[in-house]
């Protein structure tokens, strides 16, 4: 995709009506600080990330919530010294510094989020569960949830009913 193409996804989607119903939705749906200004840019932020990396929003929001309750600042030590970070925590970085630059913003956590599921959704072909199974829990999980039946293997679907529950309260 080129950058016009990029800038054009992005303008439109920002435009659309669809941008204030999620944000609608994910305010609907969060804790109590999160405020109407702030669900609109976690919403602006989701739609632009979801625009550029070919994803579901309201599905960006849910994995925000789930993983930082939508704090842009969230940063979550893991194993070997690695942290997570931003709204959506994706792929832990080897420093907190590192960590930090690359979700200074919302926006950056949003695109580091999408960017991280695209390459999950890439690598399991199209499949959503295993996609986020992935994102979740990396192949490591994926492997022990097709021959355990453990609380994490419920991930995706804790994340799909959270985006249809953010669509459900800003009907298209």
């Amino acid at each position: 995709m080129n950058l016009i193409s990029v800038a054009v996804r992005t303008f439109l989607a920002l435009c659309s009506p669809r941008t204030a119903e999620l944000a609608r939705g994910a305010h609907h749906t969060a804790p109590s600080y999160l405020t109407a200004d702030a669900a609109m840019d976690h919403a602006e932020a989701a739609v632009i990330a979801a625009a550029i990396y070919d994803v579901d929003p309201a599905l960006l929001l849910s994995i925000g919530w789930h993983e930082s309750r939508y704090d842009g600042t969230e940063i979550t030590p893991e194993v070997g010294g690695k942290f997570s970070c931003g709204p959506m925590t994706p792929e832990p970085l080897t420093s907190r510094a590192a960590c930090e630059r690359a979700t200074s913003t919302l926006l950056g956590g949003y695109l580091a989020g999408a960017a991280h599921l695209r390459t999950w959704i890439d690598m399991m072909r199209g499949n959503m569960r295993m996609a986020l199974l992935g994102y979740a829990g990396g192949g490591h999980l994926i492997h022990l949830c097709q021959w355990q039946e453990l609380r994490a293997c419920h991930t995706p679907e804790v994340f799909e009913a959270r985006a249809r529950w953010i669509r459900a309260v800003s009907p298209a």
